[in-house]
This record gives C-alpha cells, structure tokens and sequence, in this order.
C-alpha cells in the first residue's frame, strides 16, 4: 500500500544525496500534528538558484516509480522570495494524497520556518545549517497588520452598501458574493487577527483549530445563508461583530499583540 510516508521517504532520500539541495523540511499538516487520512504529503527543499528545473526532473523520476504522474501543476509561492511550488497527483492513489513540492532558493534569506507562521516543521535535513536562527520578522508584521486593519476600516465605512443594493436589488448570487468579500472574508481575518496574528492571512484554513469553537461556529453561522433575508439579517449581525473586532484590535498595541503569540 502507497502511504504519505512511502512517497515523502522516496523523494527525501533523492534530495538528500542531490548536491544542488541543501535543506528538506515538511510543513502542513504535519506542523501542527493534524495528520489524518486525508492529509497529503507537503515537502519543501531549499535548492541552488536558477536549478530548479533540473532537481524537479529528478523528483519526476523517482515519483515514476511509485506510479504514474497523471497531472502535475506548478506557481511561484508567496511563502518566501523566489519560491516555486509544483503539485503532483498519481496516477491510480487516493485523490486525497496530493504531492506538494515547495522549492525556496540558496539565496532567499526566508526560508518559511517560523514558528510562529509555519507551525513545528519536520526538518529532516540540513547539514549546513540553513534553516537554524529564522526568527519572524516582528517589523514586518507590525506594519502589515497596521495596513490590514486601515483597510477593513474603509470596508466597514464604505463598501456595505454593495451589499445592500444586491439585497434591495433581490439578486441573491450578487449579493451574497458581496457579503462574503466585504463582510465576512474581512470579518475572518479580523478574528484570526486576535487570535493568531500570525497567522491572520490564512482564511479558512484550521478555523475549526485555532479559533475558540464559539468563534469557530460564529463564522460558520454567517457563511451559510438560506436566502435573501436570511443573508441581510445576517450582514447586519456580522457588522456588529466585525466592528467590535476592528474597534479591539485597532485599541491594541499591536507591536505587543504580536509579541504575546511569540
């Protein structure tokens, strides 16, 4: 039986002896120890600039021989500078054991390890050391989420009545595409915010882990709306809580904020 660790072994023992790679490490699921029957396998490899190509050639080919590559995709990553992620599906495996490769470049100083964003990754090698002392980058978050919650404020001030007018309108498709990004995709970071600031751009991704259930369910509650009025009671409930999350955040010092999820 093919399992996530007969294909991760396959592909680490390969990147291990190429001396284009100097570092492999698992992120995912198993970062946050969540491995179910479901999960799939999540590698990254921090590999010579401009060889990509070349050790994705060699991934291929051991894959080949566990089954066959039925489709394959691959897009730069914002997970670092310069990253380049190609995802595999093999041929006659379980849909759900998807094979997610993360290339980060030599040069890239982030190599996507914190803790904090990234969860425990799996390193399972690194001889020279490139992985140890990645510390997040405090600065850069403090600014960023300062940038977030200036721009959820308009949201709140400004973009509600698109809304509205799909409601009044009773064009249902409109309006609920409108709610779901001026209202409720906003109000989810918001929260994610409080919670996990790190973390607060991963959408709905672990809600159901991170967030306190009563939140979890929440969110839930406002994702799902049987109809129209359904919807528009809805909006005007979530505008209370995205307020309310907004008004705390933008009370803190987020500089602190951060501090107390390191």
């Amino acid at each position: 039986m093919i399992t996530r660790d007969t294909i991760a072994n396959a592909i680490l023992k390969v990147m291990k002896e190429s001396p284009l790679v100097r570092a492999g490490w698992e992120i995912g699921a198993v970062a946050f120890n969540r491995v179910d029957e479901w999960s799939d396998v999540d590698l990254c490899f921090d590999v010579k600039d401009d060889h990509f190509e070349e050790v994705y050639a060699a991934i291929e080919a051991e894959l080949t021989k566990i089954a066959p590559i039925e489709c394959k995709h691959g897009a730069p990553n914002g997970i670092a500078p310069g990253a380049y992620q190609t995802v595999y599906k093999l041929e006659g495996i379980s849909e759900f054991l998807f094979v997610e490769i993360c290339f980060i470049p030599w040069s890239a100083k982030n190599k996507a390890v914190q803790k904090e964003i990234h969860g425990d990754i799996i390193v399972h090698f690194d001889e020279e050391g490139v992985l140890k002392g990645q510390k997040v980058d405090l600065d850069f978050f403090v600014g960023k989420l300062e940038r977030r919650l200036a721009i959820f404020r308009k949201l709140y001030v400004m973009y509600q009545f698109m809304v509205r007018k799909e409601i009044y309108r009773r064009n249902p498709v409109e309006a609920y595409f409108y709610y779901y990004s001026v209202a409720v995709r906003p109000m989810l970071e918001l929260v994610r915010m409080h919670y996990y600031p790190f973390r607060h751009d991963f959408e709905h991704r672990y809600v159901y882990y991170e967030l306190p259930k009563e939140v979890a369910k929440e969110i839930e509650e406002f994702v799902f709306c049987k109809d129209l009025d359904d919807l528009s009671e809805k909006h005007e409930k979530l505008l209370m809580r995205y307020l309310e999350e907004l008004e705390y955040l933008e009370s803190l010092d987020i500089r602190k904020h951060l501090e107390s999820h390191m």
